[in-house]
């Protein structure tokens, strides 16, 4: 599974939510299931940005369970 531009977008109220809980649901299990997944971002992998959007639970995970290749940095 690739996601792309994960991070994009901004969700409100109950959106906000059902978009955390689905987001938190495809990466634990892929994680748990050890299920290869490609993860795309224009977002900074440094900073807040991007754990902000993500939330913590799910920040972490991909950082614990991942290896960050940065490509084309300015």
């Amino acid at each position: 599974l690739i996601i792309d531009d994960i991070g994009y977008g901004q969700y409100t109220g109950r959106d906000a939510s059902t978009a955390a809980t689905v987001r938190h649901e495809i990466i634990n299990g892929r994680i748990e299931h050890g299920v290869p997944t490609v993860y795309t971002s224009n977002l900074p992998t440094t900073g807040d940005e991007i754990r902000k959007r993500l939330g913590d639970p799910v920040w972490s995970r991909i950082v614990r369970e991942s290896d960050v290749v940065v490509v084309g940095a300015r």
